[in-house]
């Protein structure tokens, strides 16, 4: 069995005399390789980022939303805290406001929350510290609110005025002074989605005594564990239902006034979305894969027809048809395989560049790294077997002859 140095010295000379055949036949895999890795740094920076994002939504959260008007009361906010499996809820309620501040006007979301919405939600706070139960006319800004958006920097201690309509006053809108206590948010841009919006946080008790609301849009919950969030979210559903008045066969059906949410909801979406774009894009790797399989098989071919006398020779001095099955497949290997570098460069450098103009960092594993030499290596011997069989299976008086 000839030596594995000696038939890859001989491969790299044999491309080495047709640089540009083996550059052009090299590109189908390096078109191909780029696009897989591309796809796959991709699909695990994408998986990466989100699960940041839906961590940093809350810790193993629920969220209950109303999906009629006047859905939610106190009794309902009883029933939550009393679910087994529950530690720690906060009722919600939304209005669409403005907040005022020197001069300058900005359409924001006023959540009315509890105390103990910092934990369930997992929110951070920049400066100050978040609303307490007892708090009356206070207000906590999200860094896009006090930073972003205003002509002036809000500070906490600054005060400021929220427009609030309210609604058993026809919808009349009317203007409140309220003291900033702090700034949510993370110094991160789109580290957390939801959490860095135009959003203001207000005790709620406040919030529906001046919307004229007595009404809850959510609930925002937690569950004790991961492991135990699916059960708990359908026995707060079932509570739910039976004290607003939905059968059970309704629930089944999804006949509801309402919609529960969940974390492991919401990473199984994101890791279905995840696994049908990068099925698509892997087709479409494949697509260039297969063209280059084609042309490293074809010029592969040809390389045996134009050295049918050396194969005689080679024949004549004692190799084997496994030698020359074996020199093949290794100038095959070594010319898709270096396609399949420069690609796994290109396609990491792309990526990179593609991460960064989307706002994601480029997450890069070593199965990542290693899928485009394997997969080059892999389509480099399939594609080479039939050429090398023919090579090996050379009469050598026949080749000799050939001119």
């Amino acid at each position: 069995m000839i030596r594995p140095d000696i038939s890859a010295k001989m491969s790299v000379q044999s491309l080495k005399s047709s640089k540009l055949r083996s550059a052009l036949t090299s590109l189908g895999i390096i078109i191909g390789i780029a696009a897989v890795v591309i796809t796959f740094s991709f699909g695990a920076s994408y998986n990466s980022y989100f699960e940041t994002q839906v961590v940093g939504m809350g810790n193993n959260f629920i969220v209950i939303i109303a999906t009629k008007e006047n859905v939610f009361r106190n009794s309902h906010l009883q029933i939550i805290e009393s679910t087994p499996g529950i530690s720690g809820v906060s009722p919600a309620l939304t209005v669409n406001g403005e907040l005022e501040f020197m001069g300058k006007t900005k359409s924001v979301q006023i959540n009315g929350v509890s105390s103990e919405m910092m934990e369930v939600a997992n929110l951070e706070m920049l400066e100050g510290k978040f609303i307490a139960d007892s708090d009356k006319y206070s207000a906590v800004l999200s860094k896009q609110v006090a930073r972003d958006n205003m002509k002036t920097e809000i500070k906490p201690r600054n005060f400021v005025n929220l427009i609030i309509p309210d609604e058993s006053d026809s919808g009349r809108k009317k203007s409140y002074r309220f003291k900033v206590k702090g700034i949510q948010g993370l110094e991160e841009e789109g580290i957390v989605v939801g959490h860095n919006m135009n959003t203001v946080y207000v005790p709620i008790d406040v919030l529906r005594e001046l919307s004229g609301n007595e009404s809850f849009n959510m609930f925002f919950a937690m569950a004790d564990s991961q492991d135990e969030i699916s059960n708990v979210s359908k026995e707060v559903e079932k509570r739910l239902g039976r004290s607003i008045g939905i059968p059970e066969r309704d629930l089944e059906k999804n006949i509801t006034s309402f919609n529960i949410i969940n974390q492991a909801d919401v990473m199984s979406i994101v890791s279905s979305l995840s696994s049908v774009l990068q099925t698509f894009l892997v087709g479409l790797g494949s697509i260039s894969l297969l063209v280059g399989s084609v042309g490293i098989m074809n010029i592969m071919l040809v390389t045996v027809t134009e050295r049918t006398s050396e194969i005689g020779l080679m024949k004549a001095i004692g190799y084997t048809k496994s030698d020359i099955l074996f020199i093949f497949l290794t100038e095959s290997a070594i010319l898709s395989v270096s396609g399949g570098i420069v690609g796994t460069i290109i396609g990491l450098i792309f990526a990179y560049f593609g991460m960064t103009l989307i706002g994601m960092g480029l997450n890069i594993t070593l199965f990542t790294v290693s899928i485009g030499i394997i997969v080059s290596f892999l389509i480099g011997i399939i594609a080479g077997v039939y050429p090398a069989y023919r090579a090996a299976q050379m009469d050598p008086v026949v080749s000799l002859r050939k001119e």
